[in-house]
C-alpha cells in the first residue's frame, strides 16, 4: 500500500449492502451477479489517481 501511495491518491471503496433495483443501468442477469458474488470474506476496491 505504500508503494501505491508514493505515486498515487488512493481512494478505497467500503463494501455496503446491495439493492438490485438501484442497478437501473445493469440487465437483470448482471444485477444479480453483483448481489450475489458470495464471497467468504469482505472485499475492498481502490480507486487510483495519479499524483501530478
Amino acid at each position: 500500500m505504500q508503494n501505491l501511495k508514493k505515486y498515487y491518491k488512493v481512494e478505497i471503496l467500503k463494501d455496503v449492502p446491495k439493492n438490485p433495483f438501484s442497478l437501473d443501468k445493469f440487465s437483470d442477469d448482471e444485477k444479480y451477479l453483483i448481489i450475489s458474488e458470495r464471497r467468504s470474506e469482505t472485499m475492498r476496491s481502490f480507486v487510483l489517481q495519479p499524483k501530478k
